[in-house]
């Protein structure tokens, strides 16, 4: 699945990522939302990237289902 044709995360060395769109750095990601997009270029189901958050960040996985409604 690919999320956008012109759009992208680039990781960054802090753990973050800058979101780049046609090209040019426009958002910063924290490293919740550089990890929930990089599963979203995977492919992941919904469910699938709430798991491996929980795993990734030892966060109950209510919280996580919070995070991303």
């Amino acid at each position: 699945m690919q999320v956008s044709h012109i759009a992208r995360a680039v990781p960054t060395p802090d753990g973050k990522a800058m979101l780049e769109v046609a090209g040019r750095p426009t958002f910063q990601l924290n490293p919740v939302a550089a990890a929930i997009w990089m599963r979203l270029t995977e492919g992941l189901s919904t469910h699938e990237i709430i798991r491996r958050l929980t795993t990734q960040f030892n966060a109950p996985e209510e919280q996580v289902e919070d995070v991303l409604r």
